[in-house]
């Protein structure tokens, strides 16, 4: 088989042709070029494998090159070697024997840490199945040896800061099963994050509803079944235990019963990372309710029961709030007090280690004064963290220490007191 180059103007080809170069850039004279020649305007080359090259402009209107598939040459000291070979790919050698690769599936380096050459992703459902396939970046072809899908990972091993790329080569897809919800609910819209996972040296595809953004972590997976429910959990078709994951895209989906995959996803995407995951907790009361009694003396934990925003990373239970682990965080709160309790101050603190992260601004309230002690910290977990706000004052105030109501005087749907905004950094 042979490869055809299309010639393009003002680009310059160095072919080792016994011990003469051919060159050619847009113009249209044959001229002596060290030793060999140089031309303008090639309509055809053709080079045998016996290194004896043809040229004869009245076969082709259209300029290209044709060069035999061989494998890699022997090195010529001072001088330059341009073939392919049998994976369809073009390669320069110099005059120490190095070989690069000049060409790639995107017209870019695929041997680059932050590579995802030539990917595209697609989806499908049958049998209230759902099938995610890698393709091409056309988004529809499957990668092929002479057009692989080129995906960096970090080192299998932690104390090694270097990084492989893996090619695929043949039709990668995987399969959620009829039943599993993945963490979806029944008509709503969700975004299924689709990765890749290196299992030494083969890439096979993984899905979650959380979004996992610390490429530098080494992951577990749990294979795909029918009660693949959890939101929180990585899937893939066999279960692996710490492999390198790069994240590769989404798609969007909603389906009128959860785990019954009938509806095409409305929006397949690739590149970039979504929108940051923020996810906002807060202390809501029933319109009217006052804050509550805040007593001194000792810290007091905060009221939190409601979540808002992305909860694909976190969860909320008797007033704490559990984050995922392996991610690093921006956790940013709002405690407020009210009505002479003097001086007080707030808290971050970690329920699983058992310790304060963080103390928030101090604040100091007389009669009547409404104010909020607020703080904020960057933590990065390796395991599931239980947190919780805790509050101090001077002085004890009934019922409205930690808020007074508002209804009385403007009509609300709820009061909102304590509240704790937590952004995923990566």
């Amino acid at each position: 088989m042979r490869l055809v180059l299309v010639a393009l103007a003002f680009i310059v080809f160095y072919l080792s042709v016994a011990k003469a170069a051919v060159v050619w850039d847009g113009g249209g004279v044959v001229q002596t070029y060290n030793n060999g020649l140089r031309f303008g305007n090639l309509s055809n080359l053709d080079c045998a494998a016996s290194g004896v090259c043809s040229f004869n402009r009245s076969v082709e209107t259209n300029d290209y090159l044709i060069i035999p598939e061989v494998t890699t040459p022997t090195p010529i000291a001072s001088k330059g070697q341009l073939y392919t070979k049998t994976d369809d790919k073009i390669y320069f050698q110099d005059g120490s024997g190095v070989e690069h690769e000049i060409t790639g599936n995107t017209g870019t380096a695929a041997d680059d840490v932050s590579a995802r050459a030539n990917l595209g992703l697609d989806s499908s459902v049958a049998s209230n199945e759902l099938t995610i396939s890698l393709k091409q970046k056309n988004g529809s072809s499957d990668p092929t040896g002479g057009q692989t899908v080129d995906i960096a990972f970090r080192n299998s091993t932690l104390t090694n800061g270097g990084y492989v790329t893996r090619s695929v080569s043949t039709a990668l897809s995987l399969i959620v099963d009829s039943g599993a919800t993945l963490g979806t609910e029944s008509g709503s819209d969700h975004l299924i994050y689709v990765y890749a996972i290196d299992n030494a040296g083969t890439v096979e595809l993984a899905v979650s509803l959380s979004y996992f953004n610390a490429e530098g972590n080494l992951f577990d997976t749990t294979i795909l079944s029918a009660s693949s429910d959890s939101k929180d959990v990585l899937y893939s078709e066999v279960a692996r235990s710490n492999v390198p994951l790069r994240y590769l895209g989404y798609v969007q989906s909603n389906q009128a019963t959860a785990g019954t995959w009938v509806t095409l996803p409305s929006r397949e995407y690739v590149g970039a990372s979504p929108i940051p995951n923020i996810a906002f907790i807060e202390d809501r009361k029933t319109a009217g309710t006052a804050g509550g009694t805040f007593t001194s003396g000792a810290d007091r934990t905060r009221d939190l029961n409601t979540l808002d925003g992305d909860s694909s990373f976190v969860s909320l239970s008797s007033n704490q709030f559990t984050l995922d682990g392996n991610k690093k965080y921006l956790i940013e709160w709002s405690a407020p007090a009210y009505n002479s309790v003097n001086r007080n101050v707030s808290w971050l603190y970690d329920i699983t280690a058992g310790a304060t992260i963080k103390q928030g601004q101090t604040t100091a309230l007389s009669t009547n004064a409404y104010g909020f002690s607020e703080g904020w910290a960057i933590v990065e977990i390796f395991a599931d963290t239980t947190y919780e706000i805790r509050h101090r004052c001077q002085t004890t105030r009934a019922t409205v220490g930690f808020g007074e109501e508002i209804n009385a005087i403007f009509s609300v749907p709820y009061e909102l007191y304590t509240t704790v905004k937590v952004s995923v950094i990566r």
